[in-house]
């Protein structure tokens, strides 16, 4: 969810809850982090106007300035070239980065609330006044209730057993 996206067009109920992440290399320094701390000095990296570069920002809060990308495979392509420690995206992002896009890649870690990062929710975007945004708030409100959207998000996406990082 975005304030800005919200202005300009109607945004849906959410129906994937996920927290932003770190991705790197395997071998790189920061890899084992288990808490924010630990990730203080790390060079991280994310995609302009995106809430994972204003995770860097305020809730990582690193000493070194974030890299700011045009996209996410821009950031990607820093960090495999060693220019930044590594990356800031989306769960779902980060498992598909780690078992498909980018190899010897891992989760370092989630940053969840306890870590003062705020929820995070995926919509659907419709133009500003939709017809249409009632009737999928309510679709995705009963596929909520009847527990469908936990069994796909279980089979399609299978990384909410990365780790959390802590404070």
């Amino acid at each position: 969810f975005n304030e800005d996206r919200a202005a300009s067009a109607d945004l849906s109920e959410g129906y994937y809850f996920g927290n932003q992440t770190v991705v790197t290399l395997a071998d790189n320094e920061f890899a084992n982090a288990t808490t924010i701390a630990e990730l203080k000095g790390a060079e991280l990296g994310a995609q302009i106007g995106t809430t994972s570069l204003a995770t860097i920002e305020d809730v990582i809060d690193t000493t070194a300035e974030a890299g700011v990308y045009n996209t996410t495979d821009d950031a990607l392509e820093a960090m495999s070239n060693g220019q930044i420690d590594g990356v800031v995206v989306d769960l779902p992002t980060a498992g598909f980065i780690t078992t498909v896009q980018v190899e010897n890649s891992k989760i370092v870690g989630q940053i969840g609330l306890d870590a003062g990062a705020e929820p995070e929710h995926f919509s659907l975007v419709l133009e500003q006044g939709s017809a249409l945004t009632d009737c999928v708030n309510q679709a995705i409100t009963a596929l909520n209730d009847d527990g469908t959207l936990d069994v796909l998000s279980d089979e399609w996406l299978p990384f909410d057993n990365a780790p959390e990082l802590q404070p």
